[in-house]
């Protein structure tokens, strides 16, 4: 068992393994059933049965965690250890091969710990430990990799469905992904989730993978703070940070195609402040998943030297994308007017700009309303 002191927010290659209440449910099976995946007491809840021996209901409860926080490496590790405790050792190798795949690296407390005794000779069990190690290695040989070293792993995210939705008949559904600002996480958009699951699309909320050091705590899509104290190079880690997040995002959506049916021609990309500038990229790099976008707070951003700056929305026009920029005005709204500009040189032919008066670096409840109400003639209309 493992109890962390930081929460992981590396994540996950998947190789989903959901363990079935026929596989481990015991006499206390009906207590895991009840738990709901996602309920933020799951993992206490999980943590509680192992502790008082329980390790049926602990594995139960743990993949409910998982399958709600896929990327939930702490978690995936748990839950090995509870399903081996519970007498299924090969189910528990697999668990445990996805949470070194979700970033758990600790090779010493892995290959020490007493839960996992049985799988100790198994020749799977020998080769995570030392791709755990490997990936310890290259991180501490430097440590400024802690932040771009490329994990070709899956992104935490929220899926939200609209209410009543029957993931097994239901009807596919238009996509709205929008992108936290930084500082913030995917609970600081559940209004914009609420918001467009009640108009009948799914919602996925991916959150950015760096936590914040030096300042106001939250997360961001590239570490800012050590760049500007000086520790690594931000240029460097601006751009590597950028073709990262941009992988996450493809592979969020890959991902969230197999859990729930997208009308994969009704996606719109929509984001706040930081959150707003990885969607321009992209825009810029990736345009073919989206009809439509919405970015918010946040212009163009720059590119760098010896990329093309000219007809950088071209692929986004030539497939006929919509495009609303929102920003307030005392928000510098000459970046607005500018990624506005540019759209339509570049040859989107569908842009909307808004302009807010009286209004800062905030996304608002104005701003919510036009968006959606944007979303419905753009995107809903037949």
């Amino acid at each position: 068992m493992f109890k962390p002191t930081l929460r992981f927010s590396l994540t996950t290659l998947l190789f989903l393994l959901f363990l079935t209440a026929a596989a481990c449910a015991g006499d206390d099976g009906d207590v895991a059933t009840k738990a709901k995946a996602g309920d933020p007491q799951l993992a206490e809840r999980a943590s509680d049965a192992y502790q008082s021996g329980d390790y049926h209901t602990s594995a139960e409860l743990y993949a409910r965690c998982v399958e709600a926080d896929p990327g939930n490496a702490t978690a995936w590790y748990n839950y090995a250890c509870t399903l081996v405790l519970a007498g299924y050792p090969e189910l528990g190798l697999s668990a445990l091969e996805n949470a070194e795949a979700a970033g758990f690296n600790n090779a010493r407390h892995t290959s020490s710990d007493p839960d996992l005794e049985p799988l100790r000779e198994m020749e799977k069990f020998k080769q995570i430990i030392a791709r755990m190690q490997e990936s310890l290695d290259k991180v501490q040989a430097d440590a400024s990799n802690i932040f771009y070293y490329k994990q070709q792993r899956l992104g935490r995210y929220q899926l939200h469905l609209p209410e009543g939705y029957d993931l097994e008949g239901g009807e596919k559904l238009p996509l709205l992904m929008f992108l936290h600002g930084r500082t913030r996480i995917p609970d600081d958009a559940m209004d914009v989730a609420e918001l467009f699951t009640a108009a009948g699309f799914a919602v996925i909320l991916p959150e950015a993978p760096y936590p914040i050091i030096h300042t106001r705590g939250g997360l961001e899509y590239w570490p800012t703070d050590r760049s500007a104290a000086g520790e690594v190079d931000g240029e460097r880690v601006f751009y590597a940070a950028r073709e990262l997040m941009l992988n996450d995002v493809s592979l969020i959506l890959q991902d969230a195609k197999t859990r729930v049916r997208l009308d994969e021609e009704k996606m719109i990309l929509s984001g706040f402040s930081m959150g707003a500038t990885v969607a321009w990229f992209e825009l810029l790099k990736f345009p073919e998943p989206w009809l439509a976008a919405i970015p918010v707070g946040a212009g163009l951003p720059r590119v760098p030297e010896g990329e093309p700056v000219v007809d950088r929305l071209k692929r986004f026009g030539e497939q006929g994308g919509h495009l609303l920029i929102l920003k307030g005005m005392q928000d510098n709204p000459r970046l607005a007017e500018i990624a506005d500009s540019t759209a339509r040189s570049d040859g989107v032919q569908d842009v909307t700009l808004k302009l807010y008066e009286n209004t800062a670096h905030v996304l608002t409840d104005e701003m919510l309303d036009d968006m959606l109400k944007w979303a419905k003639r753009t995107v809903l209309a037949d």
